[in-house]
């Protein structure tokens, strides 16, 4: 990937020994996502972080070299919801992508898209910085504001015509779909799974940032 710096906002994981750039914070929430974006926070308020940055979860793996990112998203907003109603019936992860549609159809999003994509994100720092603002809002709502989405919309992140399906694999026993330049993985269908039985496999040698 392009970029050679690599930070952790929260903490540093044993594994690494303290061999990457730590944003530390301290800000707990009652929830993960509330934790998530403050972990996003302070590496947006931290000057020794890059303006953009990439922002990854800790379950997006690389699978293929990119010499030059380019963000994507998953389609339009009520499409992913519709799919989701079908898959899950009701959850608060999808009562949270109903409230954030509503968020930008209430700022003149016309077609608000889904940037819930467990891909990197490019992050620019004045533009996630007004979304926060609205963000903070809804601080107190039982359903989760999708920030990934309401950052991208505002600040129109990626293409129209760059739309792709999701990477995450799940379930243990799929054994396709590996083929692809990103991949991501639950605990599940990582330790125990075909698909993380392929990452493992593609990185079998322990890199320079980790161990002691």
């Amino acid at each position: 990937m392009p970029g050679h710096e690599i930070w952790f906002s929260g903490y540093c994981p044993r594994i690494f020994s303290q061999k990457v750039n730590v944003v530390e914070n301290t800000t707990f929430g009652d929830n993960k996502y509330w934790r998530s974006h403050h972990n996003q926070l302070a590496a947006v308020k931290d000057s020794r972080v890059s303006d953009p940055f990439l922002l990854f979860n800790d379950d997006f793996f690389v699978m293929e070299p990119i010499e030059e990112f380019v963000d994507y998203h998953r389609g339009p907003l009520v499409e992913s919801i519709a799919r989701l109603e079908k898959q899950v019936g009701a959850s608060g992860y999808l009562n949270g992508m109903k409230l954030t549609l509503d968020i930008l159809k209430e700022l003149g999003v016309a077609d608000p898209l889904d940037y819930g994509l467990h891909i990197p994100l490019t992050i620019h720092k004045k533009e996630w910085l007004k979304a926060w603002k609205i963000r903070k809002k809804y601080a107190d709502n039982p359903y989760p504001v999708h920030m990934r989405t309401l950052y991208g919309n505002l600040a129109n992140v990626a293409q129209y015509e760059n739309r792709m399906d999701d990477v995450k694999i799940s379930d243990p026993s799929v054994i396709t779909g590996f083929d692809r330049d990103f991949l991501s993985t639950m605990r599940d269908s990582f330790t125990g799974g075909h698909v993380g039985q392929h990452v493992r496999e593609q990185f079998s040698s322990v890199s320079k940032l980790e161990g002691a």
